[in-house]
């Protein structure tokens, strides 16, 4: 039986971490031995990842990093098996540790290999992860452009792009007292909602200005903002200085965020730049309607030729394109647009060309 190791970062519940549970899942139905080795955070998604079929081992997480390399060196290297990494700490660790067995990556992010660390450090970092693997998956073009002109990989690295694939989670937390909470308060309201980290990244002084623009021409209008982050503070006083803080609900971080884009009439998504953006194709997913930045990989996503795609800094544009959905311009076309775009990114499509990635740099896997 094929065998791969995914070692990532960690199993908490973003982006990537839910990504590679679709990956697993369908690496389990072609028939692979599948083992996980998170390095550190809660094993939030263990549970997710065990009924798939996976072996997932969290002796190491959160463990000194000297002593998770001599295990995981124990680990990667018994058995013949292709390890694939996942974020910077589990790429760096299967670069320190992967002798007998090939190693490849996936980078999930258009920023730097580690973004608080000087860019030519990253770089070297980077590229010493790269040259030791055998390869690299970029998440969407954006990323892939990315890692060239920061000079973050080599010329001539194996790499290849691999769209996200998506699925819905089925989720095992009961918030239904939580939601519903929020939905008395938005009852009645037209609703925008956004999710994401409060970070710069995520540009929420955009949306909230964008926002403010709209609970002018739209009285009943209401902000549900789910995440958490380092700027909770700065945000929490900049929208009490635009006056619209009596009009946003500041969900915080939850497990189960697929349950809340039921409360959204418009998804808006205002980042300076995505790897990727799985929150775009959740909110396909629940037939949301989205408004989002035109930059990064978001139009790889949206497609280029889709209608509310706007000006990263704009705010303007941002609030017209809301209210055209509000007015119900277009709604039609757009949830027609939508729904059909969602079909381009199958899991199955997804798992199939990451095997055939590893068979094409490992001719004998």
């Amino acid at each position: 039986m094929k065998q791969v190791t995914h070692i990532i970062t960690t199993i908490e519940r973003g982006g990537a971490e839910k990504q590679l549970l679709i990956l697993v899942r369908e690496q389990i139905r072609a028939g692979f031995r599948v083992e996980i080795i998170p390095l550190k955070g809660a094993p939030e998604l263990m549970l997710d990842f065990q009924e798939t079929g996976a072996v997932v081992n969290i002796n190491l997480l959160g463990k000194n990093f000297f002593r998770q390399l001599l295990a995981i060196t124990l680990i990667v290297n018994q058995g013949s098996k292709i390890i694939h990494a996942h974020l910077p700490k589990a790429e760096l660790t299967a670069a320190l540790t992967s002798f007998r067995n090939p190693f490849v990556v996936t980078r999930h992010n258009a920023e730097q290999f580690f973004p608080k660390a000087p860019a030519t450090f990253s770089a070297i970092l980077s590229k010493f992860v790269v040259i030791r693997s055998k390869g690299l998956i970029a998440i969407s073009d954006a990323v892939l452009k990315y890692l060239f002109e920061n000079s973050e990989i080599l010329s001539r690295t194996k790499c290849q792009t691999i769209h996200y694939g998506y699925s819905r989670m089925v989720s095992k937390n009961n918030e239904s007292e939580l939601v519903d909470e929020i939905f008395r308060r938005v009852e009645n309201n037209f609703v925008i909602g956004t999710v994401g980290r409060l970070a710069k990244q995520k540009n929420y002084l955009t949306l909230l200005e964008s926002f403010k623009i709209v609970s002018e021409r739209i009285p009943n209008s209401r902000l549900v903002i789910i995440g958490d982050g380092p700027l909770r503070k700065d945000l929490h006083l900049f929208a009490e200085e635009l006056g619209v803080s009596n009009r946003i609900i500041w969900v915080g971080r939850v497990p189960d965020v697929e349950k809340y884009y039921t409360l959204f009439d418009v998804f808006l998504l205002a980042s300076e730049y995505e790897g990727f953006g799985l929150v775009l194709l959740e909110a396909m997913d629940f037939e949301v309607p989205i408004v989002a930045a035109d930059n990064s990989a978001i139009p790889e996503v949206l497609g280029r030729e889709y209608v509310h795609l706007c000006r990263t800094h704009d705010a303007a544009q941002f609030a017209e394109s809301t209210i055209k959905i509000f007015e119900g311009r277009d709604a039609d076309m757009t949830k027609k647009y939508l729904q059909e775009r969602l079909r381009k990114f199958s899991p199955q499509i997804m798992s199939q060309k990451t095997i055939s990635f590893y068979e094409n740099i490992f001719p004998n896997f």
